[in-house]
């Protein structure tokens, strides 16, 4: 298994057959106080660490990987608060 490092703003991975190759999106992960590390993804055998802080341009496959996560990540948070509120209401009873 191979991991390609972006830290530039584009990556241009080679293809056999052009007309195999993914489309290309640019993504922006930003850089914060508690988020500062790269990102790690990996989707069928093929690993891309993402430098975050800068934009990049991965294959569409990346992005659509990033955005479960966050659909994920928000579809949690949105469980838990739910979850609170139901412990806080019988607390309150």
């Amino acid at each position: 298994m191979t991991t390609e490092n972006i830290n530039e703003t584009t990556f241009e991975p080679s293809f056999e057959k052009a007309s195999n190759a993914p489309k290309m999106v640019q993504i922006y992960l930003p850089l914060t106080r508690s988020e500062t590390d790269d990102v790690y993804v990996a989707v069928n055998g093929k690993s891309f660490q993402i430098k975050r802080g800068v934009p990049v341009t991965v294959p569409d496959y990346v992005k659509e990987v990033l955005d479960h996560q966050n659909e994920m990540l928000f579809n949690a948070l949105a469980y838990e608060r739910g979850a609170q509120e139901k412990i806080d209401d019988k607390e309150l009873n």
